[in-house]
């Protein structure tokens, strides 16, 4: 469920906070234009980010998510949103070049927006993210709550999964059926995982008091420092974009 993998790479050697800053310059490049081409674009320098994060193995994993996404998009932005002369009548949906473009480029843009958070979760651990946003201005505690919420999530999907495994077992099936009788058979799975989430947070609230959290005299276990390479990268991240801002259709 976690997407980060212990490699070496340009990209986990980065400092948290540097890497959280070219995230957001590299969320913006794709937000420039909506000209399919230059967001073909984006689309190559996500895939030149997760090569240098060495974390295209990631992508691949995704791609049944991101390929059915990314059709999805052409399609509903292609069909309702009504520009141009109509090539193609489908009732009240009609199809145009100027819709078809413009279907294309949401999909590279969103495509390209999730490839970039694949690439930032795949070379940043949970501690480094708290690190990283303490170091921006973050408030620790608002920090630590956002990537506590980072680690807990894959968790609760495992024992989501693991309850209705368990379930299926035992003759009970969620997933069959219409989407009322698959709303009616959910019942039964709220109340184990909010037992479990119940059971986690006291753990957790125990295991925070044991090590003194909130505590005004706290000395981190990990200490990271911003060096040329991380200025280096941000530096040509910075004008990336100012050249794409300016060379864009």
């Amino acid at each position: 469920m976690f997407l980060y993998q212990d490699k070496v790479s340009f990209l986990h050697r980065m400092h948290p906070s540097a890497k959280l800053v070219g995230l957001v310059l590299a969320f913006c490049h794709p937000l420039l234009s909506s000209d399919p081409l230059y967001l073909s674009s984006s689309l190559g320098l996500a895939l030149a980010v997760g090569a240098l994060g060495r974390c295209l193995g990631n992508y691949l994993r995704m791609r049944k998510f991101l390929i059915p996404l990314f059709i999805a998009s052409v399609l509903l932005w292609a069909l309702f949103r009504r520009v141009g002369e109509p090539l193609l009548m489908l009732g009240p949906l009609s199809l145009s070049s100027e819709s078809l473009s413009y279907g294309l480029a949401m999909g590279l843009r969103i495509t390209s927006l999730l490839l970039f958070g694949v690439a930032f979760l795949s070379t940043t651990r949970i501690e480094e993210l708290t690190a990283g946003l303490e170091a921006v201005g973050v408030p620790f505690k608002a920090g630590f709550v956002l990537s506590l919420a980072v680690r807990l999530l894959p968790t609760f999907a495992a024992t989501g999964s693991e309850i209705v495994q368990a379930q299926r077992a035992r003759g009970h099936d969620p997933f069959s059926g219409g989407p009322l009788a698959r709303l009616r058979k959910a019942v039964p799975l709220v109340a184990p995982i909010l037992l479990y989430a119940l059971r986690k947070t006291d753990q957790l609230s125990v295991a925070l008091e044991a090590r003194g959290f909130g505590s005004p005299d706290r000395r981190p276990y990990l200490t990271y420092r911003f060096g040329l390479r991380d200025a280096l990268a941000l530096g040509v991240s910075a004008m990336v974009l100012v050249l794409s801002w300016r060379l864009r259709p």
